[in-house]
């Protein structure tokens, strides 16, 4: 199904400061599922806390699109600083890059049990060379409809507002062209 055209913008401070905090939950969740059996109440907790924040958050600004760049973490095509975004932000950038995933796009509507999947697939980790197998088996056996992975491009400097205007070019193993804010296609 092909997704409506949404603007990619930059993240305000209190946007921000959400996404940290949903960041920090995703990589909790994910780091306590690879150290406890499902259904431990740390595991569920962590998901719990993960689900709250990245639903609230995509229905917020119904596009997060988190991507690698040498310098660290694109968010909506913008740059973060690392002290910004947290080591959560820096952990995630890095996944991407070792899984060579380039980038993860959450819409509005995303599902907990899609943010299930996904905390699963980074629980696994990225030197386990079984996990694209793992990683293949879980997305194709889940309806997803409202994350997608994918090798960003990010072509030109962001228009004076501040927007980004997402394309729908695919650029596979594209590479993530930092800058104060750019256009992607993928």
């Amino acid at each position: 199904a092909r997704r409506p055209q949404v603007v990619e913008r930059t993240l305000n401070p209190d946007e921000l400061d959400a996404l940290r905090d949903a960041l920090r939950h995703f990589k909790m969740a994910s780091d306590n599922l690879r150290l406890y059996p499902p259904g431990h109440a740390l595991v569920e907790e962590g998901l719990r806390e993960t689900v709250r924040s990245l639903t609230e958050l995509a229905g917020r600004l119904k596009v997060i699109s988190l991507a690698f760049s040498a310098e660290g973490l694109l968010v909506n095509g913008h740059p973060t600083d690392p002290r910004t975004i947290g080591d959560a932000g820096v952990h995630l950038s890095a996944q991407l890059d070792k899984r060579e995933l380039k980038s993860l796009t959450l819409y509005e509507g995303l599902r907990p049990d899609e943010i299930q999947v996904l905390v699963s697939i980074f629980a696994i980790p990225a030197e386990d060379p079984g996990w694209r197998d793992v990683f293949k088996i879980i997305v194709s056996g889940n309806e997803i409809h409202s994350f997608e992975f994918g090798g960003l491009l990010y072509t030109q400097l962001a228009s004076a507002s501040g927007g980004v205007v997402p394309t729908s070019v695919v650029a596979k193993d594209a590479a993530i062209v930092a800058g104060k804010g750019t256009t992607r296609t993928g």
